[in-house]
């Protein structure tokens, strides 16, 4: 998605914005957290957490919560401390520890 992003349009809907508002309506509604918060999030460094990780970036100032993040280098296929570097750097970028 990317930090600025409008979304992406299938079908004539604006997929990116969509999915950004069920985040926030799921993390209000199900009152997953409240702001200010510590939220932890995994992140495999795999497409799925990285879009994860990605909205909840984009959609911090609405939700308030303070995001950390956690990896684990578990060491079973070669390209397993590629994949933590990985979630590390793309961490620093979006600012969250």
């Amino acid at each position: 998605l990317g930090a600025g992003h409008a979304g992406v349009r299938v079908g004539g809907h604006l997929i990116a914005g969509a999915l950004r508002q069920r985040v926030l309506h799921a993390i209000r509604d199900g009152g997953w957290w409240a702001a200010g918060d510590r939220v932890l999030v995994a992140v495999s460094g795999g497409q799925d957490s990285m879009v994860l990780l990605d909205l909840l970036d984009q959609t911090r100032g609405a939700h308030g919560g303070a995001l950390f993040v956690a990896t684990v280098d578990h060491g079973t296929r070669p390209e397993s401390a590629d994949d933590a570097r990985f979630v590390v750097a793309q961490s620093e970028r979006y600012g969250i520890p």
